[in-house]
């Protein structure tokens, strides 16, 4: 059940994310720049490796570094070769590799790396390959910073990083107004998982600096790639509750050398679970992933005792790979997870969901002009528009009286407006089938 109404409101992201068209970058020199293809190249093909490759090949990663020192000394302004640099020497100060090291990362690099993406934010149209904005780079630069400090007992150290994250272009308004969101629907006392490190770093600054929502525990599901994460979940050294496991040190440790042995079905929780795995192992059958399993062991301890949730970027894949996918109800921004499965009538809260939109949620900042700068914003446009599908397909599908689905229509159309966000193929079916 909760895999079709998932499949249906997905539908309308994939569209909208293939109909953005990738700009291309209006600062680069008149003339054509060898160079600087060439080292994109090199940094494409370096990045491509896998971490053992990437060791063997730090060859490659310096004749990229070299020729971009060739590109910037005779265009220094260039924001395509900028972005580069920085993304190239945050690769090299980390060891050359994809495993961050927080044991490498520390004030002065992180200044001389960030000022290379402070350089390109004058231009976002460039290097499509990329997956994050300049603005996102530096967001996430700092934020690594802050969290290193945490991890070593200075709290204020953090805040001034974090500070100094937002002052120079990070941290953007638009972010922290969706992440102020996520906590504004969130119960009190939850677990929130969440898939992207942006994400995490605009919770945390709203969390340290603003003092939001210190009941939240935010939970980044990409650093459970390490051992030493989900250990520091436990202690409370980021100003929020603690996130229990029942998992010893010993545990942690077989968990991730692959010494204890895998089990497909399993009780958690008091609920009987097949986890469905996200990975394929050398046989080709579904392999769980060490994150899954973390995730597995903070709802084995939590379910009954506190509420458990996702952030739309994490609920569209691990409560399937966990094994966990009939038991979510989508709440807005997020999915929060039940111990009973959720029926499709009941799998998206609809009068809640109208309170937020039309009372609670704030669209300010991603309305204004200058959010637009940063092309990361379409990560946000995505998940506010999954939001009103879901409102819309509630009045379309399950509400007996649909007389609430007027307002919801005119605030989409407000923050949407249909000239510069044009409706796809099933909004449009939806709102013709309400009006």
């Amino acid at each position: 059940m909760m895999k079709n109404i998932s499949k249906y409101l997905l539908i309308s992201f994939v569209i909208c994310l293939l109909g953005t068209s990738c700009n291309k970058n209006s600062n680069q020199p008149e003339t054509e720049n060898p160079a600087l293809d060439e080292a994109n190249r090199m940094f494409l093909r370096y990045d491509a490796m896998t971490n053992t490759e990437k060791l063997e090949h730090l060859d490659l990663l310096d004749s990229c570094i070299a020729n971009l020192d060739d590109v910037l000394k005779k265009y220094p302004n260039n924001a395509a070769a900028n972005y580069l640099m920085g993304y190239a020497l945050e690769r090299k100060e980390n060891g050359g590799t994809t495993v961050l090291n927080f044991e490498l990362i520390d004030r002065s690099k992180t200044e001389k790396i960030s000022k290379y993406f402070e350089k390109a934010i004058t231009d976002t149209k460039f290097l499509p390959d990329y997956k994050q904005s300049q603005y996102s780079k530096i967001t996430v630069l700092w934020d690594n910073l802050a969290l290193n400090y945490s991890l070593k007992g200075k709290p204020d150290s953090a805040a001034v990083a974090m500070e100094h994250c937002r002052e120079i272009g990070g941290l953007r308004p638009a972010n922290l107004e969706y992440a102020e969101n996520i906590l504004k629907n969130l119960p009190p006392n939850a677990i929130l998982i969440v898939d992207t490190d942006l994400e995490t770093a605009c919770l945390r600054y709203l969390q340290y600096i603003k003092g939001l929502r210190q009941d939240v525990s935010v939970l980044n599901y990409l650093l459970f790639d390490y051992q030493w994460y989900a250990k520091w979940i436990s202690f409370p050294i980021n100003l929020t509750a603690p996130v229990e496991t029942e998992l010893s040190d010993t545990d942690l440790y077989g968990l991730y050398t692959g010494l204890t042995e895998d089990k497909r079905t399993q009780t958690i929780a008091g609920i009987e679970v097949t986890p469905k795995g996200s990975g394929k192992s050398q046989d080709g059958k579904a392999e769980v992933s060490i994150n899954d399993k973390i995730v597995l062991a903070v709802i084995d301890k939590n379910l009954r005792r506190r509420p458990i949730c996702f952030s739309i970027t994490a609920a569209k894949h691990v409560p399937y790979s966990t094994g966990f996918a009939e038991y979510i109800a989508l709440h807005g921004l997020i999915a929060e997870l039940h111990t009973e499965k959720i029926s499709l009538s009941k799998s998206v809260a609809g009068d809640e969901i109208s309170d937020m939109l039309l009372n609670r949620f704030q669209f300010d900042k991603f309305m204004s002009g200058s959010a637009r700068l940063d092309r990361d914003v379409m990560f946000i446009e995505l998940n506010y528009r999954f939001v009103f599908s879901q409102e819309l397909f509630y009045f379309s599908e399950f509400a007996s009286d649909k007389s609430g689905a007027k307002a919801i229509i005119g605030k989409f159309d407000a923050v949407f407006p249909p000239s510069h966000f044009p409706r796809t193929k099933e909004e449009t079916a939806i709102l013709k089938k309400l009006k």
